[in-house]
């Protein structure tokens, strides 16, 4: 008989053989349709298992733990870990919205239990990747600020919307305010913050690093992957977006597109067959993860650029509001006293001024970095608790659906309206800027995005396979 003993090594997949019947489904959805093909049938008769090569916990194998498999298995022998501490039927609300931890903006189904998070699926028999699945859950199993805080006596305590309200009314300088925002906020959060600035005479700054190469106008989104005709990617792909690449391109040749795939190995020869191809090329894209994005390859797209302009760069790293994000300035300001972070940790080359502030204040779904530095702690909710509008770099718009209750109780648009009042200016809404086409072009990831990976990787699923 097979041995009946669940497999609880993978972080978020647990395996029961008591309740497999070999049908097969995992083993061909995994080869078939992911293209990964790292499960399959061991040995033989009544001791027969679906196992990774050599009894592997899959995380240590090629399995990008997306999670197909889970959604494949008619009996239960594969299912999610989820929060329940015991498997009971429940009535769960399933929301259908849109996964915003990359630029891929895969449909999601999200399912809630009293408004609470239990976990994310794949909508419309798609896959996604590890991230996205269980990116999420890992987020809101992280512990989160659900009520004020206020720095007194040297610490922080928790406090009322009141008290917090009367404390920013006597403590926020009037001058020298600059507010430093996540790239994972929604267009209307953007609009909503940009008008409490001007309101404020402060100015707006996004958390995130340039690209060095290129305008924003060779940025572009997946829907560009449709109508190349030469798509470039270097030969390393991650779990993670690069899994969620290397998905839609083997779509794009089972429908038949007319689209030849180059991958970058580094070999010269390679490479100058490649440079070849995108010179005659009519519609090239180069598509790379910001996390491989070393000077090496940043040199390799100016060449590209140089042979055709007409090249298009696409990250799916990247920030799915990429387009709007574009016009902002990330220029460290010198003249800062006070600083509000919105959503966001405090990035590495901010540090050296957040000595000179006199009042710093954080809006952040979970305790981070800066939190011991800051004389107000507010909660901050995430895209699936908020919803909102996110435009990509080709101008289309994604709908968020908000999903899930907010852990503060309070919605993101709640706050920034109770924070104007207690500020007592009123709240314009301005539409955020567009970017100027010759501004180079700039790299942004969200906070979640970064986050969810960081801890996926501590977990045990890292980028690399």
């Amino acid at each position: 008989m097979r041995k009946a003993l669940p497999d609880r090594r993978h972080p978020f997949i647990v395996q029961d053989p008591g309740k497999c019947i070999l049908c097969g489904r995992c083993v061909r959805v995994c080869d078939e349709i992911c293209g990964i093909h790292a499960i399959d049938f061991v040995r033989r008769g009544f001791v027969t298992e679906i196992q990774a090569p050599f009894n592997r916990a899959w995380q240590d194998s090629d399995c990008v733990s997306c999670g197909a498999c889970v959604e494949t298995c008619p009996t239960g022998a594969l299912f999610d870990r989820l929060a329940l501490e015991k498997f009971v039927p429940v009535r769960v609300k399933e929301t259908e919205t849109v996964c915003t931890l990359c630029s891929f903006a895969c449909p999601i189904v999200v399912e809630t239990l009293d408004g609470r998070f239990l976990r994310v699926r794949a909508a419309d028999g798609r896959v996604l990747c590890a991230k996205g699945r269980y990116g999420w859950q890992a987020l809101f199993e992280r512990a989160r600020v659900t009520r004020p805080f206020i720095r007194r006596g040297g610490r922080l305590v928790a406090s009322s919307w009141e008290d917090v309200s009367e404390f920013l009314a006597r403590k926020l300088p009037e001058q020298g305010l600059y507010f430093l925002l996540d790239p994972g906020l929604s267009e209307e959060e953007l609009a909503l913050w940009q008008g409490l600035a001007r309101e404020l005479s402060g100015e707006i700054r996004i958390a995130g690093q340039s690209f060095g190469i290129g305008s924003a106008q060779n940025l572009t989104g997946p829907e560009a992957l449709r109508t190349a005709d030469l798509i470039l990617r270097p030969e390393t792909l991650s779990r993670f977006e690069g899994f969620m690449l290397a998905l839609h391109l083997r779509q794009l040749l089972k429908e038949g597109h007319a689209v030849e795939v180059v991958s970058l190995d580094g070999r010269k020869r390679a490479m100058e067959e490649a440079k070849a191809r995108v010179k005659k090329a009519k519609n090239p894209v180069f598509v790379f993860e910001a996390r491989w994005a070393e000077d090496s390859l940043r040199a390799l797209i100016k060449e590209f650029l140089e042979l055709n302009p007409n090249l298009r760069i696409f990250t799916p790293q990247g920030s799915l509001n990429v387009s709007l994000l574009q016009g902002f300035s990330q220029e460290i300001p010198k003249d800062l006293e006070a600083l509000v972070l919105v959503g966001t940790d405090l990035p590495s080359a901010w540090r050296g001024v957040l000595s000179k502030a006199r009042f710093v204040l954080a809006l952040s779904p979970w305790p981070n970095r800066v939190s011991p530095y800051v004389h107000a702690l507010l909660p901050y909710g995430l895209p699936l608790e908020e919803g909102g509008t996110f435009r990509r770099s080709e101008g289309t718009r994604v709908m968020v659906s908000k999903a899930v209750l907010p852990a503060g109780g309070r919605g993101n648009t709640e706050i920034v309206e109770a924070l104007a009042h207690s500020l007592r200016v009123p709240l314009r809404i301005e539409n955020p800027m567009n970017a100027d086409p010759k501004e180079d072009a700039k790299l942004y990831i969200s906070e979640a995005s970064r986050l969810a990976e960081e801890i996926l990787r501590r977990r045990g699923i890292k980028p690399l396979r």
